[in-house]
């Protein structure tokens, strides 16, 4: 497995606290083999990030470090998901001119906002989310899923809750389209009344299906700050729990099909 953080955040673009050539640094210090900035595209333009520039700054500060650094480094962006359809803000536009493109759920329409009444509805658009964004092809991972813990709901709601069959048939989707799973280093952040023990086994679940159905992982830290860079301990111990094959979690070899499917 090669050491990568594929998911980080900078002061440059969005809400991180340092700056991408100090994340640079950091990822040289710990000998990284891939490192991708991905900082929050705004959720009314998707040619613009959050706090400052475009699309086109992001590129062009990455790629005069491209070869500075003793890594692969990636431009990218993380994209916010608008529906249970799986529209996602980004443009084609900017699509082809990153490097990588990750989308979460934590503003869905239909999910976080507007969220339903009834349990089985929002597991039902939970798992059609994912299973639509898997199919846009602007998406090439799906950021830290099931992070809902933090959801304030009418019922309670657990990983738990969903079905095996639920997540083959989101698992199934992300495979047929290559779509990437972002095994997140701090995703159990999102469930603070639940031990750390008992999220693992939940989540465990989450990968095993996924797993069975061929899908492929990458690992992040979704770092805000410098000193996160590389923090995928607890990543990298869940996967090689769960027995994941080599093959299936993300390598060099495949940046290739990932820049081609970044070239019109």
């Amino acid at each position: 497995m090669i050491k990568m953080d594929m998911h980080t955040h900078s002061s440059n673009f969005s809400d991180g606290v340092s700056d991408i050539i100090t994340n640079l640094r950091m990822a040289e210090a710990l000998q990284l083999d891939l490192l991708a900035c991905t900082d929050h595209l705004s959720v009314t333009d998707g040619n613009s990030f959050n706090r400052n520039g475009i699309v086109d700054d992001m590129v062009k500060i990455v790629n005069e470090n491209k070869e500075k650094v003793p890594f692969v480094l990636l431009s990218g962006a993380e994209a916010e998901i608008l529906d249970t359809k799986g529209n996602v803000m980004i443009t084609e536009e900017s699509y082809y001119k990153l490097d990588f493109v990750l989308a979460h759920a934590l503003h869905v329409d239909g999910l976080f906002k507007n969220t339903p009444s009834s349990k089985a509805q929002f597991i039902e658009n939970h798992i059609n989310t994912y299973i639509n964004v898997a199919k846009n092809p602007l998406v090439d991972c799906i950021g830290h899923p099931f992070n809902f813990g933090r959801l304030k709901t009418e019922f309670p709601i657990s990983i738990g809750d969903f079905s095996d069959n639920q997540i083959k048939e989101m698992a199934i989707a992300m495979k047929n389209t290559n779509t990437l799973f972002d095994m997140m280093n701090e995703v159990w952040w999102w469930y603070p009344e639940v031990t750390i023990k008992n999220f693992e086994k939940q989540y465990k679940r989450i990968i095993n299906n996924c797993s069975q159905e061929g899908v492929k992982f990458i690992t992040s830290s979704d770092s805000h700050k410098h000193q996160g860079i590389g923090n995928v301990g607890w990543s990298v111990r869940m996967l090689n729990e769960c027995n994941v094959k080599e093959d299936q979690i993300f390598s060099l070899e495949d940046l290739t099909w990932l820049k081609e499917k970044h070239t019109r």
